[in-house]
């Protein structure tokens, strides 16, 4: 009996080792927090040596096989994507995507870039995301994650045109998920003093559910965060023209985030402890979804912050506030009864009076508008504005201020109502008129002037006057706040809609104005510090007021220099060598006009110095920078077209036509291929920095005559060439040019 104890003990024993032994490995591959984030930071300084890596580069691809090599080091499965069977775009990059399943099939699809913007820094360069990915990776190796988890190691992500980012829309062009999935992006340049998250974009924005969770795991890791709510409006309204990266995952149905950074030192605690911070804020994050993935999406939260505090509002608690406050304002008209019967009285009697005060703001604001760009003329900058929009705005709303009280006198002999409470009234119906058209916009664009109606009833209800006037100056606080913050940043198509759109910017602008114009002339009447002199002095004083404001804003507009020490001028010089009409020249462009400039040619120094904003100057002959080798080989009734270029130099792009006079068919080609809608003409998509030398592949019908149409882009001028200016920073391209002529 005791040998049959012992054998089954000893049988367990041995049975139970390999699980042990798996514990104890998968216990030695956890690493402490403080660990994770030294091997992060180890592998965000080796990446940075991977620097410059712009599209389709060599240190683009090195860091995406070394990510890989990692990865496999790890035991985890990964997959390459390339732009080889795309019919739309073409790069040279690639994708990796790695995979990790989870508990659940729900997927966090989290994207990481590898290139980054021509204009980064090597200490800015994002490989810092990378890292991040590469440590979640490795954690989610070591501990099972809540959900299942694809990293995306993305290539062909910046860069000028609609095509961009590239790599997501290659992901996601072939990704299909039965399961919910939704997005998560990090877009960090370096270790951030602040975290920025983006919320949407062009026209679309992320659930509420994944704003909420993502904050509160933010709050929870310790991490200092920033949304900007307004922001989020602006995306609603469609009111940019810039791309967010998180765009096309929106706009494919995903939910998805975005996390970038704002850099102007340190994080408390220094990069190791904002890294620790960071990895447990994903670790949160995926433990949120507990119970999957919502597959709810609402559209019309609001988010509000104020430095670290914070608070969200459902659209469920705002359709609750929205009833409570229509609702308040009912059962005061019902217990008000007298009240809201003389309202209606005055209305009626004096309507007429609304439309005419709404016709003079716009037209006060049409004049202010032609205004702003006669100063922009006599400027010779166009894009002054852009410059200065929060001065730009004082002085378009500094404006119809003071032609209103130019135009009081008239106004008086119009006979326009002087009792208070149609004032009152008024703007009470204009604030309602703009919650309902607003409401039926978008929902959340209505609480703006939901804010403004629960004060100006407060307003209109009370009879004490110091409580009135602080009802009038609480009510537009919403809108002010947020015109402010737009043209702080700025949001340059909002400004510019706001500032220079003679119809419908002064037509937004008069509706907004309309009613706290009436609560001031209600103001007007029953505050006594408004009767401290005749009205005639009133009158000048308030016009000397705004006038010497105009004035003020008028010379600060003419006299300011954007451009000065620390503040260079922008200059692009692009050189055109055309071989086919046999023509260069060199093309500058400004904001502004063209002063002190110079142009170095070989044996020459010339000066520019116009009042223009754009000149051109003809150049001395520029030396070949190609020439293509052909070769053809016949097939039945076609012909197999194959060049190679060699170019001088490193050119950023090369575009290729292929075109006849009649119309024909491009039988196939070694690159995706876009075919005009005549059929005369098929460009070839060939991706940014290719390899050289570059073979092109073309099959074309036999007997016919082809124009080959060829054309390099450099990011720098041609040698011996050179643009420069004291006080300019010129930005350089080269345009190169030719034709072959081809008879099959």
């Amino acid at each position: 009996m005791q040998c049959f104890f012992t054998a089954t003990i000893l049988e367990l024993t041995m049975r139970r080792l390999p699980a042990t032994f798996c514990l104890l490995l998968a216990l030695a591959a956890v690493r402490s927090p403080g660990q994770q984030a030294a091997r992060v930071l180890a592998d965000y300084a080796g990446l940075q040596q991977q620097y410059p890596r712009p599209e389709g580069s060599a240190a683009e691809l090195g860091v995406l096989r070394q990510a890989e090599q990692r990865l496999g080091e790890l035991g985890i499965p990964t997959r390459r994507l390339d732009f080889r069977e795309s019919d739309r775009d073409h790069s040279f990059s690639e994708v990796l995507v790695a995979s990790v399943a989870g508990e659940r099939r729900d997927t966090l699809l989290l994207a990481v870039p590898l290139d980054h913007p021509a204009e980064a820094s090597r200490d800015r360069d994002g490989s810092l995301s990378v890292a991040l990915a590469l440590g979640l990776l490795e954690a989610a190796r070591a501990r099972r994650p809540t959900l299942s988890l694809e990293v995306l190691f993305l290539g062909a992500e910046f860069g000028d045109g609609p095509q961009y980012p590239m790599g997501s829309r290659l992901f996601l062009r072939d990704y299909t998920s039965a399961d919910p999935a939704m997005a998560v992006y990090l877009n960090l340049r370096a270790v951030p003093s602040r975290l920025l998250v983006r919320t949407g974009g062009r026209g679309s924005e992320c659930p509420f559910w994944l704003i909420d969770r993502t904050t509160r795991a933010l709050d929870a890791a310790g991490l200092f965060f920033r949304i900007r709510g307004n922001e989020t409006q602006i995306f609603r309204f469609g009111l940019t023209d810039q791309p967010t990266m998180i765009e096309p995952y929106l706009n494919a149905g995903y939910p998805a985030v975005s996390l970038e950074g704002e850099y102007e030192g340190l994080p408390a605690g220094g990069e190791e402890a904002w890294v620790a911070s960071f990895l447990a804020f994903l670790e949160g994050f995926d433990g949120s979804f507990r119970a999957g993935i919502p597959e709810t999406w609402d559209r019309h939260y609001l988010f509000f912050q104020i430095r670290s505090f914070f608070f969200r509002i459902s659209e469920r608690l705002y359709v609750i506030l929205l009833i409570g406050v229509l609702g308040g304002a009912l059962l005061y008209s019902l217990f008000s009864s007298r009240r809201l019967t003389r309202y209606l009285r005055l209305l009626g009697r004096d309507f007429w009076v609304l439309p005419l005060y709404f016709l003079l703001v716009f037209l006060m604001l049409f004049l202010a508008t032609w205004a702003l760009e006669g100063l922009q003329r006599l400027r010779n900058s166009t894009a002054l504005w852009s410059r200065l929009p929060l001065p730009f705005l004082g002085f378009k709303l500094a404006a119809p201020l003071l032609l209103f009280f130019a135009l009081l006198p008239v106004l008086r002999r119009l006979r326009v109502p002087l009792r208070g409470g149609f004032y009152s009234a008024a703007a009470l119906l204009c604030l309602l008129g703009d919650i309902v058209v607003l409401a039926a916009i978008n929902l959340s664009f209505s609480y703006y002037f939901l804010w403004a109606f629960a004060f100006a009833l407060l307003f209109s209800a009370t009879s004490n006057r110091v409580l009135k006037l602080l009802a009038f100056l609480a009510s537009p606080y919403w809108i002010v706040k947020t015109v402010v913050e737009l043209f702080s940043l700025p949001v340059l198509r909002f400004c510019h809609v706001v500032l220079l759109s003679k119809l419908w910017g002064n037509l937004l602008l008069a509706a907004v104005l309309l009613p706290f114009i009436l609560m001031y002339i209600r103001l007007h009447l029953v505050l006594p510090w408004f009767r401290i002199s005749s009205r005639r002095t009133r009158r000048v004083l308030s016009a000397s007021l705004f006038g010497a404001i105009l004035a003020g804003l008028g010379g600060f507009f003419l006299l300011y220099s954007p451009y000065g020490p620390g503040r260079p001028q922008p200059v692009s010089a692009e050189y055109l060598v055309d071989r086919v009409n046999a023509r260069a020249q060199v093309v500058l462009a400004s904001p502004a006009p063209l002063r002190d400039l110079y142009l170095l040619e070989p044996g020459a120094l010339r000066v520019v110095d116009t009042h223009s904003r754009l000149a051109r100057r003809e150049l001395p002959p520029i030396a070949d920078l190609i020439t293509p080798r052909v070769r053809e080989v016949g097939f039945l009734d076609r012909k197999n077209i194959h060049l190679d270029l060699q170019p001088v130099g490193r050119p950023v792009r090369v575009r290729l036509t292929v075109s006849s006079p009649e119309e024909f068919v491009l039988y196939d080609a070694n690159f995706p291929y876009q075919r005009e809608m005549d059929g005369r003409r098929y460009t070839l998509l060939i991706g940014a920095n290719p390899p050289l030398p570059l073979p092109v592949q073309l099959t074309l019908p036999q007997g016919r005559s082809f124009a080959v149409g060829l054309e390099l882009e450099y990011g720098e001028p041609p040698a011996g060439y050179q643009a420069f200016g004291d006080r300019a920073v010129v930005r350089s391209r080269l345009i190169y040019r030719l034709s072959l002529e081809l008879k099959t």
